[in-house]
């Protein structure tokens, strides 16, 4: 990477299940290749640290219990990814930035303006990223 400290941080907030790794991974696949940029999720270490801690140690044991899951009923992940939990989706982790209107950007991904969407923050993106190409 050519600079030390980053030109620009793009925050991505939303619900449970509103798509944010996808818009992120779309958004990614957009931006120039040349630049430097880093994607991560904030969640990614405390998912790791509760893996960690918790023992569970794979891939395996998720794939399994999965199969098992679906053999037995093949709507189980379906319904379980639509539903409500009490105590998570209106947890402070969930609903802390629900009354915060200051974002630069407002992506709906409902689907019809998603590209719009995209299209608007890639070029804000290029935009306000410093570019130098003679360091690449």
């Amino acid at each position: 990477m050519a600079s030390q400290q980053p030109q620009l941080i793009v925050l991505v907030s939303g619900k449970r299940m509103t798509g944010k790794d996808y818009f992120m991974t779309r958004l990614r696949d957009r931006l120039d290749n040349k630049r430097d940029i880093v994607f991560f999720r904030l969640s990614a270490p405390l998912e790791e640290e509760f893996a960690a801690q918790s023992n569970l140690d794979g891939r395996y044991e998720m794939v399994s219990f999965g199969e098992m899951k679906r053999k037995k009923d093949p709507g189980y992940f379906i319904r379980a990814a639509i539903k409500m939990f009490n105590g998570v989706d209106d947890h402070e982790s969930e609903c802390n930035l629900d009354d915060y209107t200051d974002w630069i950007v407002v992506i709906h991904n409902n689907g019809a303006n998603l590209r719009k969407e995209l299209d608007a923050l890639q070029v804000y993106i290029q935009s306000n990223i410093p570019y130098d190409t003679s360091i690449y």
